[in-house]
């Protein structure tokens, strides 16, 4: 039995490297070639490692394309930051509401945005597009901000809802009977017992928000709107196709934030993202 355990534990551990390895060779890869001079990346046979490095893609983005990269960049965080914040604000208050008040139709709610999780984005798309465009708001960070809010609440909301459950009733009795209100039981005992899901949904949503390219190629049109995945493909066609240094410079540095953020929290997220997966 033993022995068979052993060789399950391997195999999990052969496959997940495997998937590891697949994962990181295309980031491998962009991030050697954004320190390859123009002669190494177009040379064959192809060498992963460069031979000689070389800033001078990294100087081109901040150089020549400066000013488009710092106005994409300036957006998304813009954008992303504030949905982020918006998303855990109503996501915690409605997941509290949900996991600790009863009250008519409360399974009818927790099954409808469950629902909304198999609605594919593209079939909003056009609805919000045309409500938008009735409240002049398209070409705006504000315009990219409510879609987001709206359409990655679900998955921080059920994280936070989970992780709220886990709360025992007998601290939240004890805090009402010292005269405790709602709101006072939920800022000063709830919301501090469960910072690990409050930063798994918040990275999450960082991801999501930060990475999203549907809504910002449809609802922004104007350069100065854009955020860093359309400007990214905006910068590759205006460099052309074949400047891969430059492009691979670019994409390195709209990862370096998120990346660090993870790495940052990650204990967190994980703690986050078990203590809310199952109730207690």
């Amino acid at each position: 039995m033993k022995t068979r355990q052993r060789i399950l534990h391997y195999t999990g551990e052969v496959v997940l490297i495997l998937f590891l390895v697949i994962f990181l060779i295309p980031l491998i890869q962009t991030f050697f070639t954004a320190l390859k001079p123009d002669i190494e990346i177009y040379k064959t046979p192809v060498h992963i490692f460069p031979q000689h490095f070389s800033n001078v893609h990294y100087l081109h983005v901040f150089t020549r394309l400066s000013k488009d990269f710092i106005s994409f960049f300036k957006n998304s965080v813009v954008i992303t930051t504030v949905s982020v914040f918006l998303i855990l604000g109503l996501g915690s208050l409605a997941a509290f509401s949900l996991a600790r008040i009863d009250f008519v139709g409360k399974g009818f709610i927790i099954f409808f945005i469950s629902l909304i999780l198999s609605i594919p984005l593209i079939i909003t798309v056009i609805p919000i597009f045309m409500m938008e465009t009735a409240m002049g708001i398209k070409n705006s960070n504000l315009g990219l901000i409510l879609p987001y809010t709206a359409v990655y609440l679900p998955i921080p909301l059920f994280i936070i809802y989970n992780n709220f459950l886990k709360v025992p009733t007998e601290l939240e009795e004890s805090a009402y009977m010292d005269g405790a209100n709602r709101l006072q039981i939920f800022t000063k005992i709830f919301l501090p017992l469960i910072q690990g899901g409050l930063i798994a949904a918040a990275i999450i949503t960082f991801l999501n928000c930060w990475g999203e390219f549907l809504f910002a190629l449809i609802l922004n049109t104007k350069r100065s709107a854009t955020t860093l995945p359309i400007g990214i493909m905006m910068i590759n066609d205006e460099e052309q196709s074949w400047a891969l240094g430059p492009m691979s410079a670019v994409m390195i540095l709209s990862i370096i934030l998120p990346m660090s953020l993870y790495m940052i929290f990650q204990k967190n997220f994980v703690k986050g993202l078990m203590e809310g997966s199952v109730k207690g």
